[in-house]
């Protein structure tokens, strides 16, 4: 006995309920996709329908962003859009895990997004080939719960920092050097701003060292991506996080880590606005006791920068060269201030330096000095690191000009 066949774009009871049953088991699925972070009973089915809810706008898609990515959409945030107008290289292989070899040439928002995507169908996550910048980030950024800050140049995080602290939203950034890296969480306010820990300076952002120059382990961006992530979830789930006076700071080298909490600079363009007097004259306590008296005046809410006039005012510096061989300059023996040579990147002799001196950094144009007096001093905060605003041919001169 023949069946009548359906009417075109009709289906019959059978296609119907197979229809709805492959309905009803994708609800099943997504049930089961949670199933283990939803055993937690800080997430539980209240906690996985915040993550749904949620909103996130991730700027950059880099090394950060491809440790962070996978995590924030694994987790079942509903909304993920990815902001990056760069296009994949070759060199970005080794540490950009969401990209292959056939990618070479793609926008990285765009291949980021269809990775995310298939991996987890219940969410939505858009790629962008867009660039922040000030003249966007109003429209761009508005309908967003929180940010994540993946970029890898100073001017972006400085943007971002002063978007999050105008609108109250929040930010966790990130940056990684070498075999370090560190975690800014700004999401109550009642700390500084980026610009507090790290002053923007004039002519800043420099050139300064990248990770062409510098070098970079994908692993470490991979476990500093990945505490972004872990920070932006518990933000949505309400769950304890980084204080906002705190930078969250990790050396991969030797597997140590640092709490370091910090102040609001009174001078701060960004949030002195928002800071009481009280706040104001009365610096947070720290885990490394930066209010000690040889460290008090070198924290992050100060200048790591030196002049001439500031050098010969100190009465215990020793000038350190860190330029490679390729770059040296003779360095004059009319100058009485003690002098040695330790390559920017001989961390373990930088470590070997005795206590009770300020070391003052030298390099051939005052840019590298700079970061690596930051690091140092992230790396060694029991010792004091400055860096001269010059070039070493530049030192020599005005040194000798006594």
């Amino acid at each position: 006995m023949k069946h009548k066949s359906c009417p075109p774009n009709q289906m019959s009871k059978s296609e119907a309920l197979v229809t709805h049953t492959a309905i009803d088991q994708r609800v099943v699925s997504e049930e089961v996709y949670y199933s283990r972070q939803t055993a937690l009973k800080e997430i539980a089915g209240t906690g996985q329908l915040r993550l749904k809810n949620a909103k996130l706008a991730m700027i950059g898609s880099g090394a950060l962003g491809c440790a962070a990515l996978p995590y924030l959409a694994a987790a079942g945030i509903g909304t993920i859009d990815i902001f990056d107008d760069d296009r994949i290289e070759m060199s970005n292989l080794s540490r950009q895990t969401l990209f292959r070899y056939k990618d070479i040439g793609k926008y990285k928002a765009l291949v980021a997004a269809k990775s995310l995507n298939d991996h987890n169908p219940f969410i939505q996550v858009r790629g962008k080939t867009k660039r922040i910048i000030s003249g966007n980030i109003d429209k761009l950024l508005e309908g967003y719960d929180l940010l994540v800050d993946g970029s890898d140049n100073l001017s972006a995080k400085y943007l971002l920092s002063d978007f999050s602290f105008a609108h109250r939203k929040p930010l966790i950034s990130a940056g990684i050097y070498q075999f370090s890296g560190q975690i800014h969480v700004f999401s109550d306010f009642k700390g500084g701003c980026f610009r507090c820990f790290w002053p923007e300076e004039k002519g800043w952002p420099a050139p300064g060292i990248n990770c062409s120059e510098a070098g970079i382990l994908g692993s470490v961006a991979g476990i500093m991506g990945s505490i972004q992530a872990h920070e932006a979830i518990k933000i949505i789930l309400g769950l304890p996080r980084l204080s906002d006076d705190t930078l969250f700071s990790i050396n991969l080298i030797d597997d140590t880590y640092k709490k370091i909490k910090k102040f609001r600079r009174e001078d701060c363009p960004c949030c002195a606005s928002f800071v009481s007097s009280e706040a104001n004259s009365t610096p947070l306590n720290t885990e490394n006791d930066l209010s000690r008296p040889e460290t008090q005046n070198y924290g992050f809410a100060q200048e790591f920068n030196l002049d001439i006039a500031g050098l010969r005012s100190l009465t215990n510096a020793v000038l350190v060269d860190i330029r490679d061989e390729e770059e040296a300059v003779p360095w004059s023996q009319q100058i009485s201030i003690p002098f040695q040579t330790i390559p920017f990147w001989d961390t373990e002799s930088f470590k070997k330096l005795p206590k009770g001196k300020t070391y003052v950094l030298l390099c051939q144009s005052g840019q590298k000095s700079k970061l690596l007096a930051r690091e140092l001093f992230l790396k060694f905060p029991e010792k004091r690191f400055l860096a001269l605003n010059m070039g070493i041919k530049e030192v020599i001169k005005s040194l000798l000009q006594q």
